[in-house]
């Protein structure tokens, strides 16, 4: 079947980095590979009702309560702790749910690089505009592949689909390498940077979702990971009857593009334009771990449902990192929500700089 998308159409995107550990003779090898998935419904409003149904129906099946709109994989195996298989098992009912409509699209993609194709067994990085190379190990390169792999995906459909004008939301993503896949993806289409998104944005949810079944089922799977491999855990025995699941590989010939071309770093500050506003700046002041005591906070869950309710991003506020984007966009004002005296403080003084920002209150 001939993969062809039509032009304005929206795109989620989440990836993640597989690994895969044998024992043979006492000796442990180690296989690393990039897992992504791209989700494309062609009715999004309809898309985001029968999320919200099979997410219910998978709550109410496994007997857990449903506190906010949208989950990510992550959380769904914390409310299943201590019971591998219900979390596999939730995996497969929610992938087999979503993946038997016909309107919903879904590419996979994977990537391993073949050592026998490369000098010395290296990655050879940056060299752009006559600066000098540098060169990897795959494991290595693997791994930084893992911190724009959703970029890749989306890049390597625009690349086989000729498409243009699109939107790709791309969960939340910062500190990327530049490449030329980043480059022309962002010219040619319109690239969403969601912070939070897999916990608030249904889209992200379902492409966070489905990754994370694809990794588990990988892990018991010792097969090498490709095209058939793939297809054989996504179908489940022919368990899914659509014909709209594509996989697609990015590898050695794609290396020119894919590959880090500068030896620099993009910040928040280079990412700017690329996020997706408003954001919700949630705040402790200075207290330390944040995130995982805001995470079994109730108020955890109601923050997200309103990020959900907004089309917002969420970030667990950084005065250091944060202070190149708060409060700059003059068309949409972004939200603080300050949980201690000292984040009312912060509040205070964003608002009196004249920082674009209000405060959300739940």
């Amino acid at each position: 079947m001939k993969l062809e998308y039509a032009q304005g159409s929206f795109f989620g995107i989440d990836s993640k980095k597989h690994i895969r550990q044998t024992e043979k003779d006492g000796v442990i090898k180690e296989f690393r590979s990039n897992i992504g998935v791209v989700v494309n419904p062609t009715d999004i409003d309809k898309f985001e009702e029968d999320y919200d149904k099979i997410i219910t129906t998978m709550f109410e099946n496994f007997r857990i309560k449903r506190e906010k709109k949208v989950y990510k994989s992550h959380e769904i195996g914390k409310l299943l702790t201590g019971y591998p298989e219900k979390i596999r098992a939730f995996h497969i009912g929610f992938a087999r749910e979503m993946l038997n409509n016909d309107y919903i699209n879904v590419n996979y993609f994977y990537t391993s690089i073949n050592t026998r194709y490369l000098k010395e067994k290296k990655v050879n990085l940056f060299g752009e505009y006559g600066r000098p190379t540098r060169t990897t190990d795959v494991k290595s390169f693997i791994n930084i592949l893992d911190g724009y792999y959703n970029v890749l995906c989306g890049w390597k459909l625009t690349k086989i689909t000729k498409l243009h004008n699109c939107t790709f939301i791309l969960d939340g993503i910062e500190n990327i390498y530049p490449s030329n896949a980043w480059q022309n993806l962002t010219k040619h289409n319109n690239v969403q940077i969601i912070y939070g998104g897999d916990h608030s944005d249904p889209l992200l949810s379902t492409a966070d979702i489905l990754i994370k079944h694809l990794d588990l089922f990988l892990r018991q799977d010792y097969r090498p990971i490709n095209e058939d491999t793939i297809k054989g855990i996504v179908t489940y025995d022919d368990k899914i009857k659509t014909d709209n699941i594509y996989y697609h590989y990015i590898g050695n010939p794609d290396l020119s593009d894919i590959k880090p071309n500068e030896d620099k770093i993009y910040n928040l500050l280079d990412l700017k334009d690329f996020i997706k506003r408003p954001i919700i700046f949630v705040s402790k002041g200075s207290l330390p771990q944040q995130r995982i005591i805001l995470e079994n906070l109730p108020i955890y869950y109601k923050i997200y449902d309103k990020a959900y309710a907004l089309h917002a991003s969420v970030r667990i506020y950084d005065p250091a990192i944060d202070s190149h984007i708060i409060g700059k966009d003059l068309e949409k004002e972004d939200y603080f929500f300050p949980l201690t005296k000292e984040a009312d403080a912060q509040l205070e003084l964003l608002t009196r700089g004249g920082a674009n920002i209000k405060e959300l209150k739940i």
